[in-house]
């Protein structure tokens, strides 16, 4: 009898370990490690002074990292939408995420961005080639490390287009992120710099990550709790035709 009790005993105490996490704590531990820390790493911006050209390319300050995020985001005066677009100096897909966005007729200005989840790096020139005449191209380029990586992409606006320099602030349509935490780029591209003393400046809560003189420019932020917004961006000039303002979210 007395054996008996203590395997019962034993296997009662078994089933109940002492100190079990509840299901919320289990619910909070796996929200900690699944939480990305979002770490900016460099940006690079470039305008050709060329009219008519099928490349236009920007030189980062050192070789992209491995398993990074590249945002990428190019716009085009004058001559014909990208067509078949491809990139060199990273050898990773390029997704787009918007294409051919048209911001004005008068000028045929298109905004076109694309991302790389996780880079394979080594290259510090990227290089974006269309089959189709680009006039005086800019481009964007920012990378970012996820951990634990890579990233994703989430969700971005269809690009909000303001057309003919109707204010010195361009805004972007508005997005609410799928989850907190989520690291929100924004992108702007204008056409055209009146004069060279031409700034622009970042929305509110944002940083101006990268800027060129027609001018292309791009902004972040990671928003801590998930909620609607916009990319924005201030002038210090009207554009003289037009702009477009686009803004998407990682996570």
């Amino acid at each position: 009898m007395r054996r008996f009790l203590c395997f019962a005993i034993f296997a009662l105490l078994m089933t109940v370990p002492c100190n079990a996490p509840s299901a919320q704590m289990l619910q909070a531990i796996v929200g900690a490690q699944n939480a990305v820390t979002y770490t900016y790493v460099q940006s690079c911006g470039y305008q050709s002074s060329s009219g008519s050209t099928y490349t236009v390319a920007c030189t980062f300050g050192q070789a992209l990292g491995a398993g990074h995020l590249l945002y990428v985001c190019a716009s085009t005066v004058t001559q014909s939408p990208f067509t078949s677009v491809t990139f060199s100096g990273e050898t990773a897909t390029f997704t787009p995420d918007i294409t051919n966005v048209l911001a004005s007729t008068t000028n045929n200005q298109y905004m076109s961005c694309w991302y790389v989840t996780s880079t394979n790096g080594g290259g510090s020139t990227i290089t974006l080639t269309s089959t189709a005449y680009m006039g005086y191209p800019g481009i964007t380029l920012d990378e970012w490390i996820c951990a634990p990586g890579p990233c994703s992409f989430d969700k971005s606006d269809a690009g909000n287009v303001v057309i003919s320099g109707l204010s010195e602030t361009q805004v972007s349509n508005n997005i609410t992120p799928s989850s907190n935490n989520e690291l929100i780029i924004g992108s702007s591209a204008q056409c055209c710099a009146a004069s060279q003393s031409y700034v622009v400046t970042s929305g509110s809560g944002f940083t101006l990550n990268a800027t060129s003189s027609f001018p292309s420019a791009s902004e972040s932020q990671v928003q801590a709790t998930k909620a609607s917004i916009a990319a924005a961006f201030t002038s210090s000039q009207i554009p003289t035709y037009s702009s477009i303002t686009h803004v998407a979210a990682f996570k």
